[in-house]
């Protein structure tokens, strides 16, 4: 092990290729020389590629936690983890050494698959593969246009997942209500319950609210803060036909009871209205058009 001062190719904050003098820390593991930055080794490091004229690049493609390669190196193991650590050592080794002993022909490999090639990259293929330079640039084209499509296609299917799950529920939420107004206007016991639904799409907000105070709302029908807070919390059922209530206690509100039956005279001068309007429109069809 061994550090020395050299020239280093890295990326800036701006991500344009720079090169500096920094002190390089060396090792050997099991006969391969490894590169990092000595300012990385207590962190994750990048490994370096050494050039024939002893510069070094930072790739950015294989990160290495150096601890692991101490340990492993200077037998400070602990039997439990010692097996797990060495696999990990040599698991780097099978990764890096063929890419790194072959530079040129792993580099042309990722131009077939369309990877990308960030600007160090490129910067050395300028330096010693300048043959290869345009077809890099083109795989790097190639992989960016790749990732929008695929972000794309992502956007599209998530933004499909949300509406689906956004209908569904709000579908629930409407044939919920629809079957409150049917009990209601057939005279059955209606119960009190907590409607869940997304109001305006507006996801992942859900809207929860008692199925008594939600119709009120809907037909107009104004409800004091307090009697809204009595429906929430006491009511049970009532009953359309017969007017029974049940509740937690023993008061029950003549004024409530009203507003009740005028929730129902509304629903049904609704479905009056509606069933006039398909009369209407049933009408208004020529089914002689379709004798001929």
């Amino acid at each position: 092990m061994n550090i020395e001062k050299a020239r280093v190719h890295y990326l800036s904050m701006n991500d344009n290729p720079i090169v500096r003098n920094k002190p390089v820390f060396c090792f050997d593991y099991k006969g391969y020389n490894l590169y990092i930055l000595e300012e990385e080794k207590n962190e994750s490091a990048y490994l370096l590629y050494k050039d024939e004229s002893g510069e070094y690049w930072n790739f950015y493609n294989y990160a290495i936690t150096y601890d692991r390669f101490d340990q492993v190196i200077n037998n400070k193991l602990d039997i439990d983890i010692k097996e797990g650590y060495i696999e990990y050592c040599d698991s780097v080794i099978q990764k890096v050494k063929p890419i790194y002993d072959n530079l040129r022909e792993s580099i042309i490999e990722r131009i077939k698959n369309e990877s990308f090639f960030n600007h160090v990259e490129l910067q050395y293929l300028a330096d010693y593969h300048p043959e290869l330079c345009d077809d890099a640039l083109k795989s790097r084209t190639a992989y960016r246009e790749k990732q929008r499509k695929y972000r794309e296609q992502r956007d599209q299917e998530y933004k499909e997942k949300i509406s689906k799950t956004i209908n569904d529920k709000n579908k629930i939420f409407k044939d919920k209500v629809n079957e409150m107004k049917e009990n209601i206007i057939s005279g059955k016991d209606v119960f009190s319950s907590t409607l869940e639904y997304y109001k305006d799409c507006e996801y992942p907000k859900v809207t929860y609210q008692n199925n008594f105070l939600y119709l009120f709302k809907e037909y107009g029908i104004e409800i004091p803060l307090k009697t809204q807070g009595y429906i929430s919390n006491k009511l049970y059922s009532f009953n359309f036909e017969s007017g029974n209530c049940r509740i937690e206690g023993k008061y029950f509100s003549p004024h409530l009871g009203k507003c009740l039956y005028d929730l129902k005279d509304k629903i049904l001068q609704e479905k009056q209205k509606n069933n006039c309007e398909v009369k209407e429109n049933m009408e208004d069809i020529d089914i002689t058009e379709s004798m001929f």
